[in-house]
C-alpha cells in the first residue's frame, strides 16, 4: 500500500490511547440528541481540550448543532427514543424528533457515509494516520483534512476503534488489539505495523465484542481490567451496608424502602451471578495473563455488571470501562464513563446514597481513587438515561461515540 506522508504530523505530541493530552474529541451524531454532546462539551472545555461535531459533511462545534434547529426544536426537549435512535443513524436528512413526529427534511442534513460510532469508524495512529474502513470514510477524510493528516483505507480489513489501544510500550508504541480482528490481519497486504505506527501488537482475549468494554489503559502501561468477581462482591458489601441500615433505622417509611433495595440486590446478585457462569467470552484471568507477560501492570475493578445472550452477547446493565482517559490543565488524569442508571433500578437514590455513603457508582470510583482523583472522574448520562440506553440496546458508550485527537 503507498503511503503518502505530509509533512507536519509529527507536530503531534502523541502519548498514546492510553492517557495522551486531546487536542480534541470529535462525535458524529446530528444535533445535541439527548445532551450527551453538552455534558461531553462542558467537560471537555473545563479540562482544555474541545468538542467537534461532524455534521454537514464537516466538522463543526457543538453551536453548530443549535444554529440550525428552529426556536421550536430548541425550546423542546423531548428525548429520542432508543427505536427512533436505530431509524436516524441509517438516513441521510434528519431533523430534531419531538413529540412522536417522524423525521423530516425541516432539519439539516447529516454527514454522509458515518455511523454515531466515531470510535470505531475513524481510528487516529500514533504516527500521524487515520484509518478508515471502505464503508465509513468521510469522518476520516474531515478529519485527515482539518487536521493535515494521513489517510490510510484498510478496506474490508478495517480494525474498529472500539478493539485496539495505542499504549507507550517498552520499545515504543504498542497496539493492543482483540483476538477477533486475527483474521482481518492475516489476510492484510499492507504493512500493518507501518500503518498504525507500531512496534509491537499484543492480541487480547475478548471478554466482550470490543476491548474497549473490559480493559481501559491509564499511563505508564497501568491498565484496568474488569473482574467480574469484584463486581460480585459489590453486592455482598451493598447487602452488608443495607442490613446494617434497616437494623439502625427507626423510620417505617425508610425501612420499607431499603428492604426494596435489599431485595432487589439479593435477587440481582443471583442473577449477575447466575450470568458470569453463563459467560463463554474469554475469563479475566486470561487476559491478565497476557497483559502480564507483556509487562503491563494489570489493575482489576469491578468495571462491568451485564447479562448474558446467546452464550456470548453481553448486555451492560452498568460499564465504566468503556471511557476516554486524558489529562486536564493540572496534568492530573481524568477519566470520562458512562453513568449507568442501575443505582435507580436497585432503588438507591442520591438521598440513601449520601446518607449510606453506597452506590454501584461510587463502588467503581473508590476502586480507582488511588489512580484518579475522584473530582477527576465524570459520568455522562445523557437526557433520562440516553447513555445508559446506548450500552443495554446497542452496545457502546462514551468511548464509542468519541473519535479521539491527541495535541
Amino acid at each position: 500500500m503507498k503511503i503518502t506522508h505530509v509533512n507536519n504530523y509529527s507536530n503531534i505530541n502523541f502519548c498514546g490511547y492510553d492517557a495522551r493530552k486531546l487536542k480534541s474529541i470529535v462525535i458524529t451524531d446530528v444535533g445535541d440528541y439527548a445532551e450527551i454532546g453538552s455534558q461531553l462539551d462542558s467537560i471537555a472545555n473545563k479540562n482544555g481540550f474541545s468538542l467537534d461535531t461532524f455534521n454537514d459533511n464537516k466538522l463543526r462545534p457543538l453551536s453548530y448543532c443549535f444554529e440550525k434547529l428552529s426556536d421550536e426544536d430548541k425550546a423542546d426537549k423531548t428525548f429520542i427514543d432508543i427505536a427512533k435512535l436505530k431509524i436516524l443513524s441509517n438516513i441521510k436528512t434528519l431533523c430534531h424528533v419531538a413529540k412522536g413526529l417522524e423525521p423530516n427534511t425541516n432539519g439539516f442534513k447529516a454527514s454522509d457515509n458515518t455511523v454515531k460510532w466515531a470510535q470505531d469508524i475513524a481510528t487516529v495512529t500514533p504516527n500521524g494516520n487515520v484509518i478508515v474502513g471502505n464503508k465509513w470514510g468521510a469522518l476520516g477524510r474531515n478529519i485527515s483534512g482539518d487536521y493535515n493528516l494521513n489517510i490510510v483505507r484498510h478496506k474490508m480489513n478495517h480494525i474498529s476503534g472500539g478493539n485496539i489501544f495505542f499504549v507507550k510500550g517498552d520499545k515504543g508504541e504498542e497496539a493492543l488489539i482483540g483476538e477477533y480482528e486475527r483474521k482481518k490481519m492475516d489476510r492484510y497486504t499492507g504493512n500493518l505495523y507501518e500503518d498504525l505506527g507500531v512496534k509491537n501488537i499484543v492480541l487480547l482475549p475478548q471478554m466482550d465484542y470490543h476491548i474497549d468494554l473490559f480493559v481501559r489503559p491509564l499511563d505508564n502501561k497501568r491498565i484496568l481490567v474488569a473482574n467480574d468477581e469484584l463486581s460480585l462482591l459489590m453486592f455482598d458489601k451493598a447487602i452488608d451496608v443495607f442490613e446494617n441500615a434497616i437494623a439502625k433505622s427507626r423510620d417505617c417509611s425508610e425501612i420499607n424502602q431499603l428492604e426494596d433495595i435489599l431485595q432487589n440486590l439479593t435477587e440481582d446478585k443471583l442473577f449477575f451471578e447466575s450470568s458470569i457462569n453463563k459467560n463463554m467470552n474469554a475469563t479475566y484471568e486470561e487476559v491478565v495473563s497476557v497483559l502480564n507477560k507483556n509487562n503491563y501492570k494489570t489493575i482489576p475493578v469491578p468495571g462491568r455488571i451485564y447479562d448474558v445472550r446467546f452464550d456470548d452477547i453481553l448486555t451492560h446493565m452498568s460499564n465504566y470501562m468503556n471511557a476516554i482517559v486524558t489529562f486536564n490543565k493540572k496534568n492530573d488524569l481524568i477519566y470520562i464513563t458512562n453513568k449507568s442508571s442501575y443505582d435507580k433500578k436497585l432503588g438507591i437514590t442520591d438521598e440513601i446514597k449520601d446518607k449510606y455513603n453506597f452506590s454501584t457508582e461510587k463502588y467503581f470510583v473508590d476502586f480507582i481513587s488511588d489512580y484518579i482523583k475522584p473530582k477527576n472522574i465524570y459520568f455522562v448520562s445523557g437526557r433520562k438515561d440516553a447513555i445508559a440506553d446506548l450500552l443495554t440496546y446497542q452496545g457502546g458508550g462514551v468511548h464509542c461515540l468519541a473519535c479521539e485527537i491527541p495535541r
